[in-house]
């Protein structure tokens, strides 16, 4: 099985994938041949990957007992073992320059795809595509797309971004690299990293002179250009070949050749366009600065997927260039009037099509004018319409009287609603009192008759009559505050009985902003002074509890903790950190109590751990020592037990006490 994942960054997903590949052969009893191509542009993540060396903070992604199976311990980090880093090759690799690798089974680009243009995207899948073998799967990160690449791929989980190869793909930009080769590669690039010798940056500006060389040496003078004859690319020099003309700068070809060579070449493309393959023509001769000159000129076309236009490429070789494998292609002798001949032919064919288009271009014109002929009259035809509709609004004025008796109904229905309203007053249990600017009141609720000696007759008459009524004296002071600085009061004013209510004064406001008044509101609050008062006794009782408990720990030297495995968050008694000489925000994780445990101690405490938390055993319970903020050593007694457990049954909370042995004499 091969496996690509293309930008590893330091590895932790290529040992991830290794480690599913891994634990699925031992679950299914078999064995493959597994390798693992690791790749990415950046050389210092991959020498951090290729070591295979990380922190003790993996522990809180890696489980434990695959952190036990796949990693050892070596000081304060997890080294991958030898049998996982040899599924892996790691290599130094440019998505948008290198080759891909080939006959792959699975290739992994999460996350990197986001980071480049749509463009690019679709480049970087179609290598993918053209890598992978017919039905190789592919996974991308969970924001990403195929794009614009669609037909490239069946989509097998949509949610987890998982697709399949349909393998018809043609990638020419780029040629397959045989996986023994970079096997090689990366052998060589080891060997410079142990200082066998060699200079890796110098090797690779060799081989980079080397092919411009060979580029030089070999491949003739061409270029490429696209339907619209621009030059896209060039090889070779082609200098005594093309001129630049006076004016505006230009890539087109035909513009840079000579005349009549232009009217070859533009011949040569509409007959390899049509015919497909390739065209020469031998013994032209154009005119340089040097005089006449005698040359070979071929034509080819270059139509590959996934491009949907066709590419032509054009070659230039003077006669002393020519060798004997150039005289096996296809040749045409050249004759300037037999070609001009046929692109007038050509253009004269072009010509009496346009004319055709052009006529049937006039004849749809006049077909428009009868159109808008047409529309014309029936503009006037709504002219009249329009006429009519004036005469219609006269009507609809007669109509507007009768929307006097629609008003008399409106008026109905607010006396239902003012219905409506007394109704509340009748039924609710709140008391309120509306007063005017004069503070004589307007109106006010059966409820509010508990509080005030009020009579429907009363409506009229100032609150000042019956404020001695009620068990608050500055009531009259309090209704002047509000219609002065507009600002509400509340008050609790107790009553007869032990009972208590809340006095709330507020302004009176109306729909169009201005105050009117105030309003008074009374609501009956003896239940929940009631409910207060027991709170209060209730916290007293708690504080009490809290320094009973507070004294046992520090009699008993014992500090309780507690660790929510699924977050990864550790919560305990500062008397923990205080004992080893450290504060709580030294002390945050359980990582750094691990790291304080004595050598000899390490492994019986995770090993209880462990049994805890796959539940081989029902508590966490050992004897230790841990190691103090001086360097000394304190003995430790620590129970703990699995106190919280999803639907699985996993632990998810892990509550329990530590003893201080050394404090209590028990050392």
């Amino acid at each position: 099985m091969r496996i690509w994942v293309s930008a590893c960054s330091t590895g932790e997903e290529v040992y991830s994938l290794a480690i599913l590949l891994a634990e699925a052969m031992e679950r299914h009893q078999t064995f493959l041949n597994i390798k693992i191509f690791a790749s990415d542009v950046d050389k210092n993540a991959l020498n951090i990957a290729s070591a295979g060396r990380y922190p003790a903070s993996i522990i809180a992604d890696v489980p434990v007992q695959l952190l036990g199976k796949y990693f050892f311990k070596i000081g304060d980090y997890y080294q991958v073992v030898e049998k996982l880093r040899k599924m892996v090759i790691f290599a130094q690799h440019n998505l948008l320059r290198d080759p891909p690798f080939h006959k792959l089974d699975l290739i992994s680009c999460r996350n990197m795809l986001i980071y480049v243009q749509s463009r690019v995207q679709k480049r970087i899948l179609s290598m993918f595509s053209f890598a992978l073998n017919q039905n190789g799967f592919m996974f991308l990160g969970g924001s990403e797309t195929l794009g614009e690449a669609q037909d490239l791929f069946w989509t097998v989980d949509s949610h987890a971004r998982i697709f399949r190869n349909k393998g018809d793909v043609y990638f020419p930009e780029f040629q397959a690299v045989e996986s023994s080769r970079m096997e090689v590669r990366m052998d060589s690039r080891i060997g410079l990293k142990a200082g066998v010798g060699g200079d890796q940056p110098k090797t690779e500006k060799l081989i980079e002179g080397i092919y411009e060389h060979l580029m030089d040496q070999y491949v003739p003078s061409s270029v490429v250009i696209d339907p619209e004859l621009n030059i896209l690319h060039v090889w070779g020099d082609i200098n005594g070949f093309v001129r630049i003309p006076k004016g505006n700068l230009t890539y087109n070809l035909l513009r840079l050749l000579d005349q009549k060579v232009g009217i070859i070449v533009s011949n040569a493309i509409r007959t390899v366009q049509k015919s497909g393959g390739e065209i020469m023509f031998r013994d032209v001769q154009i005119d340089t600065d040097e005089g006449p000159k005698r040359m070979r000129l071929s034509v080819t076309l270059y139509r590959r997927r996934p491009f949907k236009q066709d590419f032509f490429i054009v070659t230039f070789k003077s006669l002393k260039e020519l060798n004997d494998e150039d005289k096996r292609v296809k040749e045409t002798t050249v004759n300037f009037s037999e070609e001009a001949e046929e692109q007038l032919r050509d253009m004269d064919r072009e010509l009496q099509h346009t004319r055709e288009s052009l006529q049937t271009t006039i004849e749809e014109l006049e077909t428009t004018n009868e159109e808008l002929q047409s529309t014309n009259e029936e503009l006037m035809s709504a002219n009249e319409e329009l006429q009519s509709t004036n005469e219609e609004l006269h009507s609809v004025n007669e109509e507007l009287y009768t929307l006097n008796e629609e008003y008399q109904k409106k008026i109905e229905e607010l006396t239902n609603a003012n219905n409506d309203l007394n109704n509340l007053y009748l039924t609710t249990n709140i008391g309120i009192i509306f007063l005017d600017r004069q503070l004589c009141i307007r109106n006010f609720t059966p409820v509010t008759q508990e509080y005030f000696p009020l009579l429907n007759q009363d409506v009229g008459r100032p609150i000042a009559h019956l404020a001695g009524s009620f068990p608050y004296p500055n009531l009259m002071e309090d209704l002047e505050k509000v219609l002065k600085i507009l600002v509400p009061v509340k008050r609790e004013v107790q009553l007869k009985d032990d009972r208590w209510c809340q006095l709330e004064v507020k302004p009176y406001q109306t729909i169009e902003n201005h105050i009117d008044g105030a309003v008074l509101v009374l609501l009956d609050i003896t239940e929940i002074r009631r409910y207060r008062r027991k709170q209060e006794e209730l916290m007293e009782e708690v504080e009490l509890s809290n320094k009973r408990i507070t004294l046992a720990n520090e009699v008993g030297k014992v500090a309780w903790w507690e660790w929510n495995y699924d977050k990864k968050e550790l919560i305990y008694h500062p008397d923990k950190a205080r004992w080893l000489g450290f504060t709580t925000d030294e002390l945050k994780t359980v990582e750094d109590f691990i790291q304080l445990i004595h050598p000899e101690d390490y492994e019986s405490a995770m090993n209880s751990m462990r049994n805890l938390l796959t539940g081989d055993s029902e508590a966490y319970d050992i004897h230790y020592r841990l190691r103090t903020k001086s360097g000394n050593y304190r003995y430790f007694h620590d129970q703990g037990f699995v106190t919280q457990r999803n639907e699985k049954g996993s632990p998810t909370m892990i509550t329990g006490a530590i003893v201080n042995l050394e404090e209590t004499g028990r050392a």
